[in-house]
C-alpha cells in the first residue's frame, strides 16, 4: 500500500517525538488505494468543499477547503484530489444578456429579482426603485438593456447596505460553473474583469466591484488605518465589514508567509493577509489586537490584518502621485498618496496586490510530479 506524510508533503516541522501514535487515513480511487499518514484525527463531521481561493490554488495538493456544518472554523484545506490527481477548481458564475452573453460571479449576487418599468422612480438623478422598505439605485449593464418597456426587466442585486446596488441586465440564461482564466481587457473598460472562456463561450466578466461603489474613479471616500505607525488607506466602497483579527486562523501548509491562513466567515471562506508582511514590515507585537478588512475581489473574500482601523476620509481630485523614492514593494502596492491633517497617507491598491500574489503563487508552481 503506497503511503504519503502528509508532514513531509507540506514541509511541516514534526511535533515532539512524544506524540501520540500517528494515524493512516485509507483513501482509495480506480487507479487503487493509498494511505495518508496524519498526526491525530480530530473530528468526524459533514462538510461542505469550496473551491480554493486563486492565492492558494498553486497548492497541488489541496482540492477545496470546507467549513465544517454547526462549527464556527474551518477544517484544514481538504486533501487527497490533488495527491492522485490535479483537479480543476471551477467557479460558478451566473450567465446573463447584457448586449451579449456575459457572466458574473454569482458569490458576488445577493439576490435576483424582476421590476416592472412603473416602479421605477428617480432619485439625485438616477433610476430606483423601492425595495425591501428602502430604494435600490440601478445601474444598466449595458446602453442596450431597456427599462422603457411594457415587459419586466431583471435586475441582479449586488452588495449590501449603503453599497447594494441593482445591477439591471436583459435576461438571466444559466448558472454554470467554469474555470475562470481571465484575460484583461484590451482597454481600460467600466464595469468588466475582462472576457474568459465560459461553457464553451467567450464572455465579459461583470465586476461587481465596480457597480456597487468600489472602483468608481478616483474620487473616493478612503478607509484609513496603520500598519507599523504608517499611515494608509484603501476605498471605503471596497471594505464589506471592519472585524477583529480572527482567534481561530487555520493555517495552510507551503503558503507564501504573507497568507496567515483561512477564516470562516458566516458559512465563506476568508483568505487572512498580513498587509504587514506584504510590505516587509514584519509581525505586530505579540499581544497586539489587530483588526481585519475584509474585502472582496473576483468573487473571492479576503480578510486583510491590519494594526488599527482610523476614520473614513474624502480623497480630493486624483491625489498625488507615488514618491519615487519609496521602496519598490512600497511603490508596486500603492496608487498614489494623499495628504490629510495627520500627514500622508499611502494609498494601497489592493486588487492589484491580490492579483500580484495570485501570479507570483501560480508561477511558483512547478507543472512535474510528485
Amino acid at each position: 500500500l503506497p503511503v504519503l506524510s502528509l508532514q513531509e508533503l507540506f514541509g511541516v516541522d514534526p511535533l515532539a517525538a512524544k506524540r501520540l501514535k500517528p494515524y493512516v487515513i485509507i483513501a482509495g480511487r480506480r487507479e487503487g488505494s493509498f494511505g495518508i499518514i496524519v498526526d491525530r484525527i480530530a473530528a468526524a463531521a459533514e462538510i461542505v468543499v469550496k473551491p480554493l481561493s486563486p492565492v492558494l490554488r498553486a497548492q497541488r495538493f489541496f482540492s477545496g477547503i470546507a467549513a465544517a456544518v454547526g462549527l464556527g472554523h474551518v477544517p484544514a484545506p481538504a486533501a487527497g484530489s490533488g495527491v492522485a490527481q490535479i483537479g480543476e477548481v471551477k467557479t460558478p458564475l451566473l450567465v446573463f444578456k447584457g448586449g451579449g452573453s456575459c457572466a458574473i460571479p454569482l458569490s458576488s449576487v445577493t439576490r435576483l429579482e424582476k421590476f416592472l418599468p412603473s416602479a421605477v422612480e428617480q432619485s439625485q438623478g438616477g433610476a430606483v426603485v423601492q425595495y425591501r422598505g428602502g430604494m435600490l439605485p440601478l445601474q444598466p449593464f449595458s446602453p442596450e438593456v431597456d427599462m422603457q418597456g411594457k415587459k419586466a426587466f431583471s435586475v441582479l442585486v449586488l452588495g449590501e447596505g449603503a453599497s447594494r446596488t441593482g445591477l439591471v441586465v436583459g435576461r438571466i440564461l444559466d448558472i454554470v460553473e467554469a474555470r475562470l482564466d481571465i484575460t484583461p481587457p484590451r482597454k481600460p473598460s467600466a464595469g468588466l474583469l475582462g472576457s474568459a472562456v465560459v461553457a464553451g463561450q467567450v464572455m465579459d466578466i461583470a465586476d461587481a466591484a465596480y457597480f456597487t461603489g468600489g472602483r468608481r474613479g478616483m474620487t473616493a471616500q478612503l478607509l484609513s488605518f496603520s500598519l507599523a505607525g504608517q499611515l494608509c488607506a484603501i476605498e471605503a466602497g471596497f471594505v464589506r465589514e471592519v472585524r477583529p483579527l480572527p482567534q481561530r486562523i487555520t493555517r495552510t501548509p507551503a503558503c507564501a508567509p504573507v497568507v496567515l491562513g483561512v477564516s470562516n466567515l458566516r458559512g465563506r471562506i476568508a483568505v487572512v493577509i498580513s498587509l504587514r508582511r506584504c510590505l516587509g514590515l514584519g509581525d505586530a507585537a505579540h499581544g497586539t489586537r489587530e483588526m481585519c478588512l475584509v474585502v472582496e475581489h473576483k468573487g473571492e473574500l479576503y480578510s486583510l490584518a491590519v494594526d488599527a482601523v482610523g476614520l473614513v476620509l474624502s480623497q480630493q481630485g486624483n491625489g498625488e502621485p507615488v514618491p519615487p523614492t519609496l521602496d519598490a514593494r512600497w511603490r508596486a502596492a500603492m496608487t498614489g498618496v494623499c495628504r490629510t491633517g495627520g500627514g500622508l497617507l499611502a494609498v494601497l491598491d489592493i486588487p492589484g496586490m491580490i492579483d500580484t500574489l495570485c501570479r507570483n503563487e501560480k508561477e511558483k508552481t512547478s507543472p512535474e510530479g510528485l
